[in-house]
C-alpha cells in the first residue's frame, strides 16, 4: 500500500469535510446550494476511486446559522483494506533448530 492510501486509511476514522451548504426555500421546493473551496475540490480529487468516482454525504448541521445549514463529508470506505501494510499475518512456523529434542525421553 502506498503512502497516499495509508494516509487515506488513517483518516478513515475521522470525517473529511469538503464543503458547505445553504438551504433555500423556493416556489418549486427546497434547494440546497453547495459551496466548495479549491481546497475542498482538491480533497475530493484526492479521494477518487479506481474508476474516477468519489462519493460524499450532505448532512444537516446541528446548529445551523443563517448562511450555513448543511455540510459535506467524503464517504470513506467502511472496511479495512486487505493490504493495509506489508506485515505477514500467517501463523508462525516452527524452526527445526528451535524444537526441543525429545528422542531420549523414556515414554
Amino acid at each position: 500500500m502506498n503512502e497516499r492510501e495509508r494516509e487515506k486509511y488513517a483518516m478513515a476514522t475521522e470525517k473529511v469535510y469538503c464543503g458547505i451548504g445553504r438551504l433555500r426555500k423556493t416556489k418549486f421546493g427546497d434547494q440546497v446550494k453547495i459551496s466548495q473551496s479549491r481546497e475542498d475540490l482538491d480533497k475530493l480529487y484526492s479521494y477518487l476511486d479506481d474508476k474516477g468516482w468519489v462519493s460524499s454525504y450532505l448532512n444537516e448541521r446541528r446548529k445551523p446559522s443563517k448562511d450555513q445549514t448543511h455540510y459535506l463529508t467524503i464517504a470513506l470506505p467502511k472496511r479495512r483494506p486487505d493490504n493495509i501494510d506489508d506485515r505477514d499475518d500467517s501463523p508462525p512456523v516452527d524452526d527445526p533448530e528451535d524444537v526441543e529434542d525429545t528422542s531420549d525421553t523414556p515414554f
